[in-house]
């Protein structure tokens, strides 16, 4: 995962890294996986099922009009997925459902999500 001047939020790589707002390194007190939430301020998602098998809904609201994109990686970054880019997105609601590719092994993956300048990765579960 490449981080630059243009990232403002990564979250839950047991760390969180916010350049943004009060700035800084906090530590990410998650113990266990579940439906993720996440609010970063231009973006709510909520993501579902974790762990999940064949499928992942998305849905998020957005406070202002940005560009979304969301991808799927491998916690070793050999497969990876984009699961949604889309553009001039408008404020609002969205809801989407994604197929996993079947060759897709399980395991832990990474879902990242920006939305404009924000950038924020989540862990994810994949049980067949």
């Amino acid at each position: 995962i490449t981080i630059n001047n243009t990232d403002t939020l990564l979250n839950n790589l047991n760390f969180i890294f916010d350049t943004s707002s009060t700035g800084g390194i906090f530590i990410d007190t998650a113990t266990g996986f579940s439906n993720l939430f996440i609010n970063s301020g231009i973006v709510s998602m909520n993501v579902f099922p974790n762990p999940f098998a064949n499928q992942l809904n998305i849905n998020f609201e957005l406070s202002q009009d940005v560009d979304v994109a969301v991808e799927l990686i491998s916690i070793n970054g050999s497969q990876t997925k984009e699961l949604l880019n889309k553009t001039n997105c408008k404020k609002g609601s969205y809801n989407y459902t994604v197929a996993i590719p079947q060759n897709f092994a399980e395991g832990n993956y990474l879902l990242k999500i920006k939305a404009g300048n924000n950038v924020i990765v989540k862990k994810l579960i994949l049980k067949k």
